[in-house]
């Protein structure tokens, strides 16, 4: 039993260090604030793929196209992965010199498509979002500047998701904007680099200097943070994070918890191909913390002693709490936290039973297709 404290007691300080210096470094990384008289002065193309979004296209659309950013700059490259409703041809309904609409030529899934649409952009800078976004007036401003100004190779910005008054769905919300505030986290504090292919960009010269997805064709996703990790590979000083409302898209939370399951293991898919080994440590770190209090848990039926399962508990919401109420208070959505106790526990089992499963070759379905 000894053995078995000191395993409990190392995987909780770790924890707890761990979720302590995602609060520091979150707090420590400034907002982002673009100068009253900035004009910028790059061609940027804005890629996305597309299938079956024919709920979300329009709006998408829209939102790209009322960018505050020179028109002349400007161009939105939309490639269309063998739809099989009428995202095309709701697309296609709009009359606008900076769109182009192209189908997927070769291959399937998002890395073809948008690697079809990177090899048609003319822009300097590429900005990446997904069909069923949203995105603010400034976006494409708030990512461009970073790189046009203080030379980064890659912004990662806010990805969060709209919700309805269902459980589910703001128990993803809250759990999604923690996650923002670590990838913001990591990012600063140069120890962990996530992203979120709904919101990044980075100059078109490193997808050609880094031969863009090459080594990644074995997982159906990776074209953000396998990519990202490249990039860091070789400009680990240039990795931006834009703090800021301004720069956070907005994309629907899934809506039943199948569909809540097959999206996060095929977000878990690509974990077992990341190169920053500093990254998998702390996705295992928080995994096994999170086996060691659900085993713990049931023990308490045979015999555990109470305090120890109390001890890790009151450390997961303290922590969490800290990094929730920092989050909620930035991106003005306080009011999700009051879920926060029932979503601790949802976290919980989220974590160890995707964390599991992830560890063992999946098949899951996504867009209508079958992936492993």
């Amino acid at each position: 039993m000894l053995y078995i404290y000191g395993l409990i007691l190392f995987l909780s300080l770790g924890y707890g260090a761990l979720m302590a210096s995602y609060c520091f470094f979150w707090a420590r990384l400034a907002p982002s604030f673009l100068p009253p008289n900035y004009q910028p002065k790059k061609k940027i193309s804005i890629v996305l793929a597309a299938r079956n979004e024919e709920e979300h296209i329009e709006s998408c659309l829209r939102s790209l196209l009322a960018q505050d950013y020179p028109p002349e700059l400007m161009e939105i490259v939309l490639v269309d992965d063998h739809s099989e409703d009428t995202t095309r041809s709701i697309a296609e309904s709009f009359q606008d010199d900076r769109l182009q609409i192209i189908a997927l030529q070769k291959g399937l899934g998002k890395k073809a498509a948008l690697a079809q649409a990177i090899a048609a952009a003319q822009g300097e800078y590429l900005l990446f979002t997904d069909a069923d976004c949203q995105l603010p007036p400034l976006w494409a401003k708030q990512l461009c500047f970073p790189m046009e100004q203080e030379n980064m190779q890659f912004v990662a910005a806010p990805v969060l998701f709209s919700y309805r008054n269902r459980f589910l769905e703001k128990a993803q919300a809250l759990d999604f904007m923690g996650m923002m505030a670590i990838t913001g986290a990591g990012i600063n504090g140069q120890y962990m680099r996530m992203c979120n292919g709904a919101n990044m960009a980075y100059p078109k010269a490193r997808y050609i200097e880094l031969n863009g997805f090459a080594g990644m064709d074995q997982i159906a996703s990776g074209d953000d943070m396998l990519f990202l990790q490249k990039v860091a590979e070789k400009y680990p000083q240039q990795i931006a994070f834009v703090k800021s409302l301004e720069a956070a898209v907005q994309t629907p939370a899934v809506q039943t918890y199948a569909a809540f399951w097959r999206q996060r293991l095929r977000w878990s898919s690509k974990s077992g191909s990341y190169k920053d080994r500093r990254t998998e440590l702390q996705l295992g770190l928080v995994w096994a913390f999170s086996c060691s209090l659900f085993i713990s848990s049931i023990a308490l039926f045979f015999g555990f002693s109470p305090y120890w399962v109390l001890g890790q508990w009151a450390l997961k919401a303290l922590a969490d709490y800290c990094l929730l109420s920092s989050a909620s208070r930035f991106f003005q959505r306080r009011q999700l936290l009051r879920i926060f106790w029932p979503a601790l526990l949802a976290h919980l089992l989220y974590i160890v039973l995707v964390g599991t499963a992830s560890l063992f070759p999946q098949n899951y379905q996504w867009k209508g297709r079958s992936w492993r």
